[in-house]
């Protein structure tokens, strides 16, 4: 099978430089061909509404839990998004190498790779879920933040990484060029950003935009996400919640039936009700509120 060689990734590193987390070419598990971590997002966005599968072709029960719990997070912050598991061929391929770092394939570009194939690797984990939120997010199209204004110290760039195997045109793939074209971005850098990388502050000229490790989604993360999928909404169904309540009893007659649903697909209908609900929550609570003020008149 012809793989094309400058299939679109972008890795994550734990903390600068990781010479196999971020190298700007690294070995496909599958393949001899080399795997390019040059970013380009630009028309890469998924479909609004399209549902977004995943699955693990290896890995233990504990790692594909803290991936689930990475992923309820997103689901948390991001109820428009459809993005569930499933134990037959999926849209994200997720393996556990730790020898290739953490990368994945970049918003549609998933769907190019042949399907006994991985677009995601997960090479290491950490309690915060960091890790599996950041190269989720790049599965999702968010790209480096990055790439939106670190005033690069150019020389002592190169010399810092010429020390882990990196050559000048590396660097510049990688760190330095910027194609307004090629990047769907703002204007200003988001700090607080997940997609941030903890960039040494020696690698600037101003000492800034840099020396951040950030472990959790920001504000302006979460804001593009759900710009990127927007909840849907049928008011033809339902004006108030009270209209709303015979429908959603003719559909859930039973805990059993609620518990069919994921916790962020709970949360929306406890939304819609009134009810106060949180991820944290145990699932089967949340279940039992929403059937009593189902059932209340």
């Amino acid at each position: 099978m012809n793989i094309d060689k400058r299939r679109v990734v972008q890795a994550t590193s734990n903390h600068l430089p990781y010479k196999y987390h971020i190298k700007r070419e690294i070995e496909a598990p599958e393949h001899n061909s080399k795997v390019s971590l040059f970013i380009n997002v630009a028309g890469k966005y998924h479909k609004k509404r399209e549902r977004l599968t995943f699955s693990f072709l290896d890995g233990t029960q504990s790692q594909h839990e803290h991936v689930r719990a990475g992923v309820d997070k997103i689901l948390a912050a991001v109820p428009g998004l459809d993005l569930v598991e499933d134990d037959k061929q999926t849209d994200i391929r997720i393996r556990f190498n730790p020898r290739l770092g953490a990368w994945s394939y970049v918003g549609t570009d998933i769907f190019k790779v042949p399907p006994e194939e991985p677009t995601m690797n997960l090479g290491w984990l950490e309690p915060t879920h960091r890790v599996v939120v950041h190269e989720f997010l790049h599965a999702l199209n968010m790209s480096h933040e990055h790439l939106r204004g670190v005033n690069w110290d150019v020389e002592k760039t190169y010399a810092y990484f010429s020390r882990f195997g990196w050559s000048e045109e590396d660097v510049n793939h990688n760190l330095l060029d910027f194609n307004d074209q090629d990047h769907d971005v703002s204007n200003e850098i988001d700090l607080k950003s997940i997609m941030l990388y903890p960039i040494p502050c020696e690698l600037t000229k101003d000492g800034l935009n840099c020396g951040r490790s950030n472990t959790k989604m920001s504000d302006l993360d979460i804001k593009r996400l759900n710009e990127m999928f927007p909840i849907a909404k049928n008011t033809e169904i339902a004006e108030t919640v009270e209209d709303a309540k015979p429908f959603l009893k003719k559909l859930f007659k039973s805990k059993k039936t609620l518990l069919k649903l994921r916790e962020v697909e709970l949360i929306l209908i406890a939304d819609e009700l009134g009810i106060s609900a949180k991820v944290e929550d145990l699932k089967s609570d949340t279940a039992d509120k929403i059937l009593k003020t189902l059932k209340s008149n």
